[in-house]
């Protein structure tokens, strides 16, 4: 059994997939009428000629619903009830709460949407509605993680970890059957919550990094097998109703590539996990650079859409081309981003004590109150 914490080439993958969902809303959608970064842009600016494929950036969304069944179960591991939520409540928080508030005042500044709507959809945003409108539309992922957070906590509470990745192959084979109905009969064609945070549209990704974490920790057995491979079926179903959503069609070609693709990047985790020892020896003296760009993607997610449109917008409206407005707008975002994660460990370091009384008075299965 693998006694390693820090899986340094996830980090690269988390950075990468951040990095391609932002190409689809900064590169792609930005041109696309109707499109959030089209109205928050103001249709301004379009990138035609660049192509097609940042239209598939969206595949990082699915990127990190493996990442996380993956990085969930690490920091589950030996973690009790109560720990375990104050570890996701310090982790997700603040940096929402920052984000938030950071797009909320672009928006207000750039005179995008009336006060009133953006104060309710910033409020749904840092209170964690399950149910949007929220101040970006990227805020719908956070829902989705909450809701296997929510799966995990219940087992850590019972005592059954060990019956969660057997749990989690019954999500995949529903998810799976969930999405190939989708893409052949075409039921519910477009996004729609309840599927969502039932783990229906979205539990094959989540099984596959659950069953990489076992294969990891106890080595390629039957079930870690079952989960990676349903999961990774399942999976290509999904893709094919999200292009056909983005697309209107499913363009055989184009899914072919994308399922090739979509393979590569499960390969590459699956390595990156496997041979992390020598990757960790490889490229260890960047470790803090690849630690920090790991870090960097969670409010690079949440803040690139808004902040960097109406920037791409502004820097435009200046006089600058589109690929220096683009240029500078990304670079920007980046550096916010960085500085969040460097302002947010302070926030994470005052909430903690207030966090770790309120859930001492409460109530775990197992456990006494501290």
């Amino acid at each position: 059994m693998r006694s390693e914490k820090y899986v340094i080439g996830l980090d690269l993958v988390r950075f990468f997939a951040a990095s391609a969902v932002l190409v689809f809303h900064l590169v792609y959608m930005i041109g696309v009428p109707g499109g959030d970064s089209y109205k928050i842009s103001g249709g301004v600016v379009a990138y035609p000629e660049v192509g097609g494929i940042p239209g598939y950036g969206w595949i990082g969304v699915q990127i990190f619903f493996v990442l996380s069944g993956f990085v969930i179960l690490l920091s589950a591991e030996k973690a009790t009830s109560r720990r375990f939520l104050q570890g996701r409540v310090l982790r997700l928080v603040p940096a929402a709460w920052i984000c938030a508030t950071i797009s909320l005042f672009f928006l207000l500044a750039a005179d995008i949407g009336s006060a009133n709507e953006n104060i309710i959809k910033w409020a749904k945003s840092v209170l964690f509605s399950p149910a949007g409108d929220y101040i970006d539309r990227v805020y719908w992922t956070l829902g989705v993680e909450i809701a296997f957070y929510a799966i995990v906590l219940l087992f850590i509470s019972a005592g059954k970890m060990a019956l969660l990745p057997p749990f989690m192959l019954i999500v995949a084979l529903v998810s799976a059957v969930f999405n190939f109905g989708s893409v052949v009969f075409g039921f519910l064609p477009a996004p729609d919550r309840l599927s969502e945070l039932s783990m229906l549209r979205y539990g094959v990704f989540f099984a596959i990094g659950v069953g990489l974490y076992r294969w990891w920790r106890l080595g390629l057995d039957r079930l870690a097998y079952a989960l990676i491979t349903t999961g990774i079926l399942g999976s290509i179903a999904q893709i094919a109703w999200t292009m056909r959503y983005y697309d209107g069609t499913l363009v055989p070609d184009r899914l072919f590539w994308l399922v090739v693709f979509w393979l590569g990047t499960v390969a590459l985790m699956i390595a990156s996990v496997l041979y992390n020892k020598a990757l960790a020896s490889r490229f260890g003296k960047h470790a803090h650079v690849i630690r920090t760009l790991g870090l960097i993607t969670y409010p690079l997610y949440l803040i690139h859409q808004t902040v960097g449109g109406i920037l791409i917008a502004l820097f435009f409206d200046m006089g600058l081309g589109r690929y220096p407005a683009l240029l500078i707008a990304v670079s920007v975002v980046l550096v916010l981003a960085w500085s969040i994660v460097r302002f947010e460990a302070a926030i994470r370091a005052a909430m903690e004590p207030p966090v770790a009384r309120v859930l001492a008075r409460l109530p775990f299965p197992g456990e006494a109150k501290s």
